[in-house]
């Protein structure tokens, strides 16, 4: 009884190590299947590194920026034209009032 126990364990064994093996190569996986897409790596710095939309984006920032910095230089622009009128203003001003104390002094001294 113990040579049938070990005969139909070996039986069984041999036979499941077949059906694995037999099984494994009806796997899908096992083919080689060539990919429809390219596989080939790309700089991103290369020419079509990068798409249409990604670059669009890029250029709509880079305009917006330029828009943003043409806009700080305008007030800035607007601000050193005030600093120029209130400058100008306080230097005639002055004259009035030199001018003033001048002619206060010529008519005491009359």
């Amino acid at each position: 009884m113990q040579k049938f126990v070990l005969v139909f364990t070996l039986a069984v064994c041999f036979s499941y190590c077949s059906e694995n093996q037999n099984d494994h190569a009806n796997y899908p996986d096992a083919v080689f299947v060539e990919p429809k897409y390219d596989t080939t790596p790309v700089d991103s710095f290369s020419a079509g590194a990068t798409s249409a939309d990604v670059a669009r984006r890029i250029r709509m920032a880079s305009s917006s920026y330029q828009d943003s910095l043409k806009k700080a230089l305008q007030k800035e622009a607007e601000l050193l034209k005030q600093k120029q009128l209130e400058e100008k203003l306080k230097k005639e001003v002055e004259k009035s009032v030199k001018k003033e104390t001048a002619d206060v002094q010529t008519s005491t001294a009359e």
